[in-house]
């Protein structure tokens, strides 16, 4: 959803704004707590590839996502970006309901490879 992109700030949801397909179950997303959030992940530079032994970051949902020794998502896509020297991605991750920034940004992420 776009609570989930943090795209909220993008859907008029004003008392008097007007209707759209979708409304409702974004008001209902939004007042019952978003858990879970899409965001950026950034592997470490040089990171090697899956051809060389490391986690691919292509992401078919077959790549997981630990925060602190805990499951907490899937990676959904990426890629090796030349600019920053690393494998980036998009994960969609779960936590604590409104899943706060500061909880984000705070612990330790690693990847895995799932099975599929």
């Amino acid at each position: 959803t776009p609570l989930e992109a943090g795209l909220g700030f993008a859907c008029k949801l004003k008392a008097g704004a007007p209707d759209f397909i979708g409304k409702e179950a974004i008001l209902a997303r939004r007042d019952a707590g978003v858990t879970r959030r899409l965001v950026s992940v950034r592997g470490p530079e040089g990171e090697a590839s899956a051809a060389d032994g490391g986690i691919s970051l292509w992401g078919h949902e077959q790549e997981l996502l630990y925060r602190d020794g805990q499951l907490v998502g899937k990676l959904t896509s990426g890629g090796y970006s030349h600019t920053l020297g690393c494998a980036i991605g998009l994960a969609h991750v779960c936590g604590p309901p409104k899943v706060p920034q500061q909880w984000l940004a705070e612990g330790r992420y690693e990847g895995e490879r799932g099975e599929g």
